[in-house]
């Protein structure tokens, strides 16, 4: 990097070369490097404390009607025990981005922390399997297969009481915002005869 910060020429014929042949691999390295240990060390002492408690990684097993079997892994943001959670009937569903490629859930801490800090709400956010090793619908499907399971368990599968069906919001940003609105229609799609006719 030092050296190209002086030879700006031949920075610039290396930038032209890696656009000329840009793969998946370059997308996930420029995507995914505030992961990498020396940036999330530097996060991690400049990013203001939101939360007291860290996300925790859970894995969600999938419906009976699902046409897979390996569960879903997500990590939930909750500024609490787990012990809390079955006080709760609300949570956030969060789709990251990435262009369908890169990026898992903890590329979006800052967001996420906030998120669970000023809402107060649990937030589950998916780290679904990434394009091409798991082509469309693969992501889809298990965007589905989570809501499946947080509805019919009723939200034990993350730690909620069962009492209630939760009240599930689901967002989503660039890649996750196309995978949260095709969730959502597939969840109308199988959840409404008057929707299903068209």
């Amino acid at each position: 990097s030092v050296f190209y910060l002086v030879a700006a020429e031949r920075a610039d014929e290396k930038v032209r070369k890696v656009r000329g042949m840009l793969t998946v691999e370059h997308l996930r390295v420029a995507w995914n490097k505030g992961t990498t240990p020396y940036l999330s060390f530097f996060q991690g002492i400049m990013r203001p404390r939101f939360t007291r408690w860290p996300p925790r990684q859970v894995r969600i097993a999938r419906p009976g009607c699902s046409d897979y079997k390996e569960p879903v892994v997500a990590w939930l943001y909750y500024d609490g025990p787990l012990a809390d959670l079955e006080h709760h009937r609300k949570l956030i569903l969060d789709v990251p981005g990435g262009g369908f490629v890169a990026m898992d859930p903890r590329c979006n801490d800052d967001k996420l922390f906030a998120w669970a800090a000023k809402s107060g709400l649990p937030i589950l956010s998916l780290d679904y399997r990434k394009a091409p090793e798991y082509p469309y619908p693969y992501a889809l499907n298990e965007c589905f297969d989570v809501y499946t399971a947080l509805i019919q368990s009723k939200g034990r599968c993350i730690g909620m009481s069962g009492k209630d069906v939760p009240r599930v919001i689901i967002t989503g940003d660039s890649a996750g915002g196309n995978l949260a609105v095709a969730t959502t229609l597939m969840i109308l799609e199988n959840s409404t005869p008057h929707f299903r006719r068209f």
